[in-house]
């Protein structure tokens, strides 16, 4: 990690992310907020966790010997959970032992809640509700009047009690004397979760799929929520008018209380969620099955509003509109960092990762366009945005998390070229990675230098040397920097690696095939060696871990050779340069051996091309021609194929016709016949093809001329002009999409080179603080402006031209619009002027009358 020092508010941004908390062995079946942004979490594995505000553990409580399903803070530091082994236990916080063991009821504790006075009250399996004086760890009373489990409580006010069952029905308890104030009665399932709304009223959530919002007053149903594919399982408010419900199709839904609208959806645990609660109303913990912990921070309302634009498509103009109305309010820097949060979280709005990202992009790209509309807004907006920008900046963990949930490579193509995204893009760029890629550059330079000293030597055995041990300083030189780049390259592969497997959502859950049987393999022996030595239980957790998973997952993967880095044909290019480049100095190194020119000319051609790699992420303009030939060689690989399917065709039919039955009658230039063998065939027709270059005299019998005739025809004319067409089309689209592959490229160059760049002194490279940021927002919307305009490249020129035509006539109609609507107004007025003259004069009349 960087060295550098961040401020609590800054580090409270950069942090601005679910976090994934891991400490139980078992699904977590409760949790319980504290004071100072702390946590508490409950398992199935019997134990309680306690959790610091960045996710560390502080405290693991161990006491009950069966799982724990609720927990209940209390004042004075302590801490209620209650159990399947029927009991309750009072912890204290401050040294974690416990305070009091509550037993009473007869089956396990399913909930809790904390009561005024020095009160707990407990629900159980027995179907009863017990009030605890926590004094003395007496009984006070007993509410008995469900029929199955009570599964939770919540308190209405000081003095009543509102208790959820099995049995379907919701019990509103007078505390005062324990008597049955009401009886609520509309869900079809057992009742699951309660939880009371700022205003007073009561949510419950159910086994059948629905959230009942209720006036516990007179019982009367006020709305249902329905959007969960299985049973609501918790329950928990935020920022007074949210609702957030998690249930059994591993979601979290937030809803809109004032007009019940489903506003965003979360989807990152892959089991049952069994838990929620909010954190000092500025985060939102949930537990699972999954046995995880994800707390994530309360989305700005400004998230909601783009939330509700189009999940699917790209309409501008629904987030330009947002951005217009943030502007309104001043609240642009909210926008900005709900947008980033977007990126941070697994699927918000029931999105994959990647649609996420694109959405992200979308806003960021809404709101260089809002400052690009009012000139004068700008500097304002900047002011507003530097200090989020600043905190991605400072975010070491930001591109690696992208790459971590695996957002595709089109999203951060669209992501990276948006003008605000850029400015931490070069930011980062700068504090690091473009140090090591220009070092990195220079090493490698001086490495082909020193093999273009060395291989002429060794492959001719001639030469003049500038010095008596001149190759040996070139070959030793040659040796260091060969077992950088190769350390650089296995750095990479772990790197990549560990990434993925850090995702589960992708494993495999079943043990079947070759994977299993490899997994075996590898695990038995090692199995053995571990009882023999005492560590069974250890090796068992490890193997599962460490070997079985990443084989489900992906064999290669686990091997070392992740989809990313495989899927990377220059990470192959690096490797048969690595790989060639020590073949070739470990030759020259070898007394009495000479370096052969197959593996000199292979080892030249691959460092040229890894050259090209250089340039590619050095600047934009040199990028443009490498990334143009690699769009081009992709997209030709449905011709390349069919080309060859029609060379062979032909090559089959000429080498039958004028083959080795032939050979003595015609020869071709060279005296030699043309297509003596099938190969050579194939070899001619690619120069007759290609180059023009044939002998008329070899074709002397009118099915070879005619067979002749259609090869040019097909070849020459149709495949040719076919090839020119995808060249011309693959160039236009190469240099349209240019910028957003550079920037790709530079993104994951900015990750490969995180460690080594966070090894470097800080006080040799370029700080970042709100001024550098203001001024480099500043350069961007101004670089974004001009480039709208001034775009050379013919189809971003016509794009652009095109969305310039559509502003204009949408400005036009908006204009008329708002014309219309004045006049509309006018004659709104001149009627409510008539209509209030004749009120007036029907009156006078009937006064007359009178």
């Amino acid at each position: 990690k960087s060295s550098r020092r961040r401020s609590d508010a800054e580090e409270s941004r950069a942090t601005a992310r679910t976090l994934l908390l891991k400490g139980h062995s078992d699904p977590v079946s409760c949790l319980a907020a504290l004071d100072g942004g702390r946590l508490a979490s409950g398992s199935w594995d019997n134990s309680v966790v306690i959790w610091s505000q960045d996710g560390t553990q502080l405290a693991k409580l161990e006491g009950h010997r069966r799982a724990v399903w609720s927990l209940a803070a209390l004042d004075a530091g302590r801490l209620a959970s209650g159990s399947w082994d029927n009991s309750v236990i009072i912890w204290s916080l401050e040294d974690g032992k416990q305070v009091a063991k509550l037993e009473g009821h007869t089956r396990p504790v399913w909930s809790l809640v904390a009561l005024d006075g020095g009160r707990l009250a407990s629900g159980g399996g027995d179907a009863s509700i017990i009030i605890w004086n926590l004094a003395d760890g007496t009984q006070l009373t007993k509410l008995e009047g469900h029929t199955s489990y009570v599964q939770c409580l919540a308190v209405l006010d000081g003095e009543r009690l509102a208790s959820g069952s099995r049995d379907r029905s919701i019990i509103v308890w007078s505390l005062a004397d324990g008597t049955r104030l009401s009886t609520l009665e509309g869900h079809t399932s057992a009742v699951l979760s309660l939880t009371v709304l700022a205003d007073g009223r009561l949510a419950s959530g159910s086994g059948d799929s629905s959230i009942i919002l209720w006036n516990p007053a007179d019982g009367a149903q006020l709305a249902t929520l329905e959007g969960h594919t299985g049973s609501v399982q918790c329950l928990t408010t935020f920022d007074g008018d949210r609702l957030a419900s998690g249930g059994d199709d591993t979601s979290i839904i937030i809803w809109n209380l004032a007009d019940g609208r489903k506003i965003a959806k979360f989807e990152g645990h892959t089991a049952m969620v069994r838990c929620l609660a909010t954190l000092d109303g500025a985060a939102l913990a949930s537990g699972g099955s999954d046995e995880t912990i994800r707390i994530r921070p309360v989305l700005h309302p400004a998230a909601y509003r783009f939330n509700a634009c189009a999940s699917a498509e790209y309409r501008a103009f629904e987030f330009e509109d947002v951005a217009r109305s943030c502007r309104k309010e001043g609240c642009l820097g909210d926008l900005f960092e709900a947008a980033a949060v977007q990126q941070f979280d697994e699927h918000i709005g029931g999105l994959s990762a990647s649609a996420s990202i694109a959405r992200q992009a979308h806003v960021f790209d809404a709101l260089a366009k809002v400052a690009k509309e009012d000139a004068g807004f700008r500097s304002q907006m900047i002011d507003s945005l530097a200090p989020s920008v600043l905190a991605l900046v400072r975010d070491d963990a930001l591109l690696p998390d992208m790459y971590r949930r695996g957002v595709s490579n089109a999203a951060i193509q669209e992501l990276a070229p948006s003008p605000l995204f850029r400015v931490v893009l070069d930011a980062k760029f700068a504090a690091g990675p473009k140090f090591v890629l220009y070092f990195e550059l220079l090493i490698f330079i001086v490495l082909g230098l020193c093999f273009t000293r060395v291989a002429p030597y060794q492959v001719f055995a001639r030469g003049e040397k500038w010095f008596p041990s001149e190759n040996i300083v070139e070959i030793v030189f040659a040796f260091v920097v060969l077992a950088y780049f190769s350390v650089r390259e296995i750095y990479q592969m772990a790197f990549t690696r560990a990434i993925e497997l850090e995702s589960s959502e992708e494993q495999l859950d079943d043990a079947e095939g070759l994977a299993a049987y490899l997994a075996d393999a590898i695990v038995v022996p090692l199995h053995l060696i571990a009882c023999c030595a005492g560590k069974r239980d250890e090796f068992e957790d490890w193997s599962e871990k460490a070997i079985r998973e990443p084989i489900r997952y992906d064999a290669l993967t686990f091997l070392g050779l992740s989809r990313a880095w495989r899927y990377d044909y220059w990470n192959w290019i690096d490797l048969a340069t690595i790989g060639c480049a020590w073949a070739a100095f470990s030759r020259a190194a070898m007394p009495g051996a000479r370096l052969s020119p197959d593996l000199a000319v292979a080892t030249s051609m691959l460092m040229w091309v890894r050259f090209c790699w250089y340039l590619k992420n050095m600047r934009l303009g040199w990028a443009k021609f490498v990334l143009m030939f690699e769009d081009i060689v992709w997209d030709l690989r449905y011709y390349l194929f069919y080309f060859l399917v029609v060379l062979l065709m032909f090559a089959s039919a000429f080498y039958l016709y004028l083959g080795p039955r032939k050979s003595d009658e015609f020869g071709f230039h060279d005296g030699h016949n043309a297509f003596r063998t099938f190969p050579y065939t194939v070899y001619n027709l690619i120069l007759l093809g290609f180059v023009g270059d044939f002998d008329p005299d070899n074709f002397d019998e009118v099915a070879v001329r005619v067979l002749l005739v259609f090869f040019i025809l097909v070849v020459m004319v149709v495949f040719l002009n076919v090839l020119i067409a995808i060249v011309s089309d693959s160039y236009d689209l190469s240099m349209a999409k240019a910028e957003g592959l550079f920037l790709r490229s530079r993104c994951e160059l900015i990750t490969e080179t995180a460690l080594i760049a966070s090894l470097l002194p800080t006080r040799c490279l370029p700080t970042h603080d709100e001024a550098t940021i203001k001024a480099s927002l500043a350069l961007a919307l101004r670089r974004a402006t001009r480039q709208a305009d001034d775009d050379p490249n013919r189809l971003n020129y016509t794009i652009n031209a095109v969305a310039a035509i559509v502003d204009n006539r949408t400005q036009k109609l908006e204009a008329e619009l708002a014309a219309t609507r004045r006049e509309l107004s006018e004659m709104k007025a001149m009627l409510q002027l008539l209509v209030d003259k004749g009120e007036e004069r029907h009156g006078l009349l009937r006064r007359l009358i009178d």
